[in-house]
């Protein structure tokens, strides 16, 4: 069968380069290209949200996007975990 890309859209030529570019970084490069993909990545999703919802608070926003990383599960957890705070901050004890 010989060599496969591990993309279909990417060509044996440009694999290779990427592996060399990326073995060339090291571990320490690797892990800090890959942070900032991440990182332009969680900034997109926040840049889309605000387009989507302006009307919303940053409260709000910030709960739309742990529900869309993490899940139902989660953004509950911080919702109730900001009313909870939301009410210390008033002088309530009740969440």
């Amino acid at each position: 069968m010989g060599y496969v890309t591990q993309s279909s859209d990417t060509s044996r030529t440009i694999e290779e380069r990427q592996t060399a570019y990326f073995r060339r970084l090291g571990k320490n490069g690797r892990l800090s290209c890959g942070a900032q993909i991440i990182d332009e990545g969680f900034e997109s999703l926040e840049a889309n949200l605000r387009r989507e919802h302006p009307d919303w608070s940053p409260q709000q926003l910030r709960l739309e996007w742990v529900r869309r990383h993490y899940g139902e599960e989660l953004a509950a957890r911080y919702e109730k975990h900001l009313q909870c705070s939301r009410n210390k901050t008033n002088g309530s004890n009740f969440p």
